[in-house]
């Protein structure tokens, strides 16, 4: 969602998804979820939804995570906004903000507000308000290889320190092992390069705008972590300039790197793609810098169902939504994506049906799951609140990379970080001032 209002221009050309006439009754889906499974699971749903409710159809369409901000904003304008669609955080946040969503209290009420994790609902509460009717929760977190750990005598690392002395000692021509980088991290123009530099700043105390509002890119927590994790990208592999999402995961399931900052879709990824690699994983939150402010955190990313303002069927809409979000629908859709899509409600996270998953009864998929509830979940950070309450001005600069592209400066420019910084505040001011 961090490209939602890129290609303004493009907008008018994007309402197109919606050409065609359709009924009244035909539900509109505009999802960023394309998985196979996912879509599966959904067209069942659908089929199941249908058998008492025979006269409404269901569409369900797949685009980018890029694409999708610019088709709702384009699909509003014109008047013909789907039905649901599906949101991040950042999207709840700043589509709420521009009036274009409508309240999904009701639906979060009788689904059963007390039962959701608090974290996540916070995130896609804004001005008061739930803005959207969440189905998932997603942590950014730190893998590494358990089995190189306990061969070279190393620990899990706690501290930056820790951390790149396992990276240094885990990079090169390993006995039995042969070429290993130390880690991969994301450097492309991507959310995920974003994601990642904006990780490194909260585990030493840093954030884009401070509590106040106030631009805090090159407070002296940002820009240690700034050269800190140009240090790292000493040990990433050939080409890290072209690492994005799928980059690092695949370098990571590959056996090809030591340690990555990922989310755990990375799991289902080892289990599909190198089984035989399950085993020697391990999971730690992005170690702590030295700073008195460090702490641990990891990127939340909640995702849930949104409802246009405008669109002609909000009512069926936030039926099939409560529908969906319940019972074996919401198992059913969750298990497309196990571990990755943890749940956001504690009675589905605990039952027999969710957790009954082959993945997630797995080795891997056990150890992941534990870490989740005994790390990741406690130390989520939205990355909107990361000064303590929603601020959607921090979005301009985040969806604009200014992170990344300070980065890309300092690791393939030899721009020194003072300088690439400076320019990175520049660019945000400009940026702010819109």
């Amino acid at each position: 969602m961090l490209g939602l209002f890129k290609n303004v221009a493009k907008l008018a050309l994007a309402a197109t998804f919606l050409s065609g006439a359709a009924s009244a009754q035909t539900l509109q889906i505009l999802s960023a979820e394309g998985d196979p499974n996912s879509v599966a699971a959904i067209k069942w749903a659908a089929a199941e939804f249908k058998k008492t409710h025979p006269t409404v159809d269901i569409e369900y369409q797949t685009v980018s995570f890029t694409e999708i901000g610019q088709k709702i904003i384009a699909a509003t304008a014109a008047g013909s906004p789907p039905d649901i669609v599906h949101l991040d955080d950042f999207g709840t946040s700043v589509l709420s903000a521009q009036g274009m969503l409508e309240p999904a209290d009701d639906v979060v009420d009788s689904i059963g507000r007390s039962d959701y994790f608090p974290i996540p609902l916070k995130a896609v509460t804004f001005n008061g308000k739930a803005w959207g009717v969440p189905f998932s929760n997603g942590f950014n977190v730190l893998w590494y290889r358990k089995d190189l750990y306990e061969k070279n005598g190393l620990k899990p690392p706690k501290t930056w320190a820790e951390l790149l002395a396992n990276v240094k000692k885990l990079h090169g021509n390993l006995p039995d092992v042969g070429q290993m980088y130390g880690i991969a991290l994301a450097l492309n123009n991507s959310n995920h390069t974003n994601d990642t530099i904006q990780n490194f700043m909260w585990s030493n105390g840093a954030s884009v705008l401070d509590k106040d509002g106030k631009l805090a890119i090159d407070s002296p927590e940002a820009v240690e972590a700034y050269k800190y994790m140009a240090e790292l990208f000493k040990y990433a592999p050939p080409g890290v300039a072209q690492y994005g999402n799928l980059e690092v995961m695949n370098a990571f399931a590959t056996g090809k790197v030591a340690h990555t900052n990922y989310p755990a879709r990375i799991v289902l990824q080892i289990i599909r793609t190198n089984p035989k690699l399950a085993d020697s994983v391990g999971v730690v939150l992005t170690p702590k810098g030295p700073s008195a402010k460090a702490r641990y955190a990891s990127t939340l990313y909640t995702k849930a169902w949104g409802f246009p303002k405008g669109a002609k069927n909000l009512a069926v809409a936030k039926e099939f939504v409560k529908f969906l979000e319940t019972g074996e629908r919401e198992v059913r859709w969750l298990n497309a994506v196990p571990v990755h899509y943890w749940p956001p409600r504690k009675s589905t996270a605990a039952s027999a049906a969710y957790n009954g998953n082959e993945i997630i009864q797995s080795g891997l998929g056990k150890m992941t799951a534990q870490f989740i509830v005994s790390d990741a979940l406690p130390a989520a950070q939205p990355q909107l609140t990361e000064a303590g309450s929603v601020n959607t001005q921090s979005f301009k600069i985040l969806q604009a990379h200014v992170l990344a592209k300070m980065m890309q400066k300092v690791v393939l420019g030899n721009i020194a970080v003072d300088k690439a910084v400076g320019d990175a505040v520049a660019d945000s001011k400009q940026l702010l001032s819109r």
